[in-house]
């Protein structure tokens, strides 16, 4: 009898813990379909092409830049790397490939440029932005 009562217990147990991990997924799915903050940039930034504002195009387009910038820092240090060469190739490989991307898009738009000097290095942004 005390046998069967302790293995109840233990299945109401389970069944809350399941329970209470669903309310976890239903968080998770939200947050992944919510649209990334560069990317609602990038979207207002192309609507405003289409409508020839092109200054305001420009503004968004920098704005979705340093927002993935600074993600991309983040991520970086996230990964804890130790060694300092390890950190640059990795900020040269990732920041190489964000100005590529954004330079494209405001190429189209007319005589603009990325605020990209400050940036090469990753010594360059850690000193600007250092860890959060």
């Amino acid at each position: 009898m005390l046998l069967i009562s302790l293995i109840t217990a233990v299945q109401v147990i389970l069944i809350i813990k399941i329970w209470m991990m669903t309310g976890d997924v239903r968080k998770i799915r939200q947050k992944l379909n919510e649209p990334q903050a560069e990317n609602r940039k990038i979207t207002e930034a192309q609507l405003k092409v289409l409508e020839g504002k092109t200054e305001e195009a420009y503004t968004l387009y920098k704005e979705a830049y340093y927002y993935s910038v600074v993600t991309f820092f983040n991520e970086l240090e996230n990964k804890n790397l130790k060694d300092t060469e390890a950190k640059e190739k990795a900020w040269e490989e990732g920041f190489n490939e964000i100005v590529s991307y954004y330079s494209g898009q405001i190429s189209r738009l007319g005589n603009y440029k990325l605020p990209e000097e400050a940036l090469y290095t990753y010594a360059q942004i850690s000193a600007r932005i250092g860890k959060l």
